[in-house]
């Protein structure tokens, strides 16, 4: 656990319910981004650049990010850490939900 988030989750001046939103947001958040292991992720990093790649997984305070098969203006690399503090934002396409009858 974070400094910050086990600073935020042990003040006594917090309240139980605040303390316990929090949880749930840290929660939440590590959910989401299980989403995009094993998914291409589209990245747009500082100085404008767009890479994409698969993302493998998170480090576990999000200083990293470990890709794979990443796309860059220069050629692919096959492996690559990169550093949150270069990305400026990230996504990938959701693919639409099944409807219809089930049997």
């Amino acid at each position: 656990m974070s400094d910050l988030l086990d600073a935020l989750l042990n003040d006594p001046n917090r309240s139980e319910e605040d303390k316990k939103e929090t949880a749930l947001n840290r929660e939440l958040f590590l959910k989401s981004l299980s989403y995009f292991a094993d998914k291409k992720v589209d990245f747009v990093m500082f100085e404008k650049t767009r890479t994409s790649g698969t993302v493998k997984e998170f480090d576990s305070m999000m200083h990293n990010i470990y890709v794979e098969d990443l796309e860059t203006p220069t050629g692919i690399t096959s492996k690559a850490l990169l550093r949150s503090t270069d990305i400026i934002s990230f996504s990938c396409t959701i693919p639409p939900t099944k409807t219809g009858n089930h049997v």
